[in-house]
């Protein structure tokens, strides 16, 4: 079991970033599209919705939210650290200036954040599995899989579909994008815990 020990809100990132992150560390950087799930996420991830604000409005986040987290396997006793980036939503926050140049803009907060401009470790791109791609999605996620090595996709509102449905829908949104594609944890204990394991092994890597 991989659980969460600890996790320490650091503080918003301005635009554009005005200071380095101390530590060097891997870092897991959560983008999608406004109210899709980014920050209820990333209170999954924490451990603690108490350290996290999340809203039915879209757009509240407004800034890059930087956590320090303490991911412990308990099978193996092993630690590990990284930093949790938690980004504004497109399509209302104020920093949107389209699909491309807004995820660049984002990104290039998060890199920035880095010391020594390392990139970030892991980017995990949250989607509703009951909308089809639209014309700026695939723009958005052919630029992604141009640019990160790690992509993950994390398909939210699956407790709206069907058992039955559910596997075929992530296989399809996983093919459509060509990357990994992991049902959210929101609604689903098993998928909390496969998630932090595929997390787990992409930290170490």
């Amino acid at each position: 079991m991989i659980e969460c020990v600890q996790a320490k809100f650091l503080r918003p990132i301005p635009w554009p970033p005005r200071s380095v992150l101390e530590e060097s560390l891997p870092s897991v950087t959560l983008i999608g599209r406004s109210n899709v799930g980014k920050s209820t996420l990333t209170g999954s991830l924490l451990g603690s919705t108490k350290l996290v604000r999340s809203s039915k409005t879209p757009g509240r986040t407004v800034d890059v939210i930087a956590f320090r987290c303490t991911w412990k396997n308990h099978h193996t006793g092993e630690k590990k650290d990284f930093h949790l980036f938690d980004t504004p939503g497109r399509g209302y926050a104020v920093q949107d200036k389209g699909t491309i140049q807004h995820l660049e803009d984002t990104l290039a907060a998060v890199y920035a954040e880095q010391p020594q401009g390392r990139e970030p470790s892991i980017l995990l791109s949250l989607l509703d599995i009951r909308r089809d791609l639209s014309a700026k999605d695939k723009e958005l996620h052919g630029f992604l899989n141009a640019s990160w090595s790690q992509l993950m996709l994390i398909a939210t509102k699956t407790d709206k579909l069907s058992k039955s449905k559910q596997k075929p829908a992530l296989a399809k949104l996983g093919k459509s994008v060509g990357a990994q594609c992991v049902a959210s944890p929101f609604a689903n204990p098993e998928a909390a815990g496969a998630l932090r394991s595929l997390l787990w092994d992409a930290l170490l890597s």
